[in-house]
């Protein structure tokens, strides 16, 4: 007997290449309220990003990414860019891993890996 289990998986589900697909996904969006963002709050949260370091498309990706989640929690996004000034690229990477990781399944998360460097007298004082 073979027994279906779901997956559950960050990655998009596989289409199915019929003619009702496009109905099918009109239907499944409809009604569904998007993400509607202002020019000018978009182009000041990509130059934040790029006076910070990041490259043009992770610049343009990372704002949506802040700009859906000021949304989301109602806050105007000038005000949110203004309380990030403080922050540099890495602590801002750190951020943004943050809300995505309260975004996505359970089954996956993304981290930073942060290389310690031991000295010769640190490395001689462990006892394996």
């Amino acid at each position: 007997m073979a027994r279906s289990e779901s997956v559950v998986s960050n990655l998009p589900p596989k289409q199915r290449i019929d003619s009702a697909t496009k109905t099918l996904l009109y239907f499944n969006e409809y009604g569904v309220p998007g993400f509607e963002f202002k020019g000018d709050e978009v182009d000041s949260t990509v130059a934040f990003l790029r006076e910070k370091g990041f490259g043009e498309q992770a610049s343009i990706v990372t704002s949506l990414v802040l700009l859906q989640q000021s949304k989301r929690d109602g806050v105007p996004v000038r005000n949110l860019i203004e309380s990030l000034k403080g922050l540099e690229a890495l602590q801002l990477s750190s951020l943004v891993g943050e809300i995505l990781n309260s975004n996505r399944l359970p089954t996956s998360a993304l981290g930073f890996r942060i290389d310690t460097k031991k000295t010769e007298f640190e490395k001689r004082n462990v006892i394996i």
